[in-house]
C-alpha cells in the first residue's frame, strides 16, 4: 500500500518523490535550445541524449554538446552556443528523441510534509468503514 500511497501523491505533485531513471521521448523536435524534462525536479543527471533515424540507427549527442540545467523547475537541458537539434526529416517520426535522466530524492532526503502526506495516505487505504 506504501507504493500505491507515493504513486497517488507523485500523480498529485507531478513529480517522482524517489530516485529513478525516467526516459522521456518527442516526436518533434525542439524549436528552442532549452528542453525541459518532465516530472524531473529534481534532476540529479542526464545519463543520455539520443536521437533516432527512420532506420533506428541511433546518435548519441556528446555531454559536451549541452547543458544540464538542474537549478529549474522542470530540470533542462539546453544546447551549448551555437548547438541545433537534428532537423526534423533526419528523425523518425516517433520517439526520435529520448533523453534518460535521473530525478528524485533519496529515501532520507523526502520532506517530512511529503512523507507524512504518504503516511495519511496509507492510513486512508486502511480505513475501510
Amino acid at each position: 500500500m506504501t507504493t500505491a500511497a507515493r504513486e497517488r501523491a507523485e500523480e498529485y505533485l507531478g513529480r517522482y518523490i524517489l530516485l529513478r531513471t525516467v526516459d522521456a521521448s518527442w516526436d518533434v523536435m525542439p524549436s528552442s535550445n532549452a528542453l525541459e524534462l518532465p516530472r524531473s525536479v529534481p534532476l540529479v543527471s542526464i545519463t543520455s541524449v539520443k536521437w533516432y533515424d527512420d532506420a533506428d540507427a541511433s546518435t548519441t549527442v556528446a555531454s559536451s554538446e549541452y547543458h544540464v540545467d538542474d537549478y529549474a523547475e522542470p530540470g533542462r537541458v539546453v544546447l551549448v552556443e551555437g548547438g541545433e537539434w537534428p532537423d526534423q526529416g533526419d528523425v523518425r517520426t516517433t520517439n526520435g528523441l529520448v533523453i534518460r535522466y535521473i530525478c528524485g530524492l533519496v529515501r532520507t532526503a523526502v520532506p517530512e510534509a511529503i512523507s507524512g502526506a504518504v503516511k495519511e495516505i496509507v492510513r486512508s487505504l486502511y480505513d475501510v468503514d
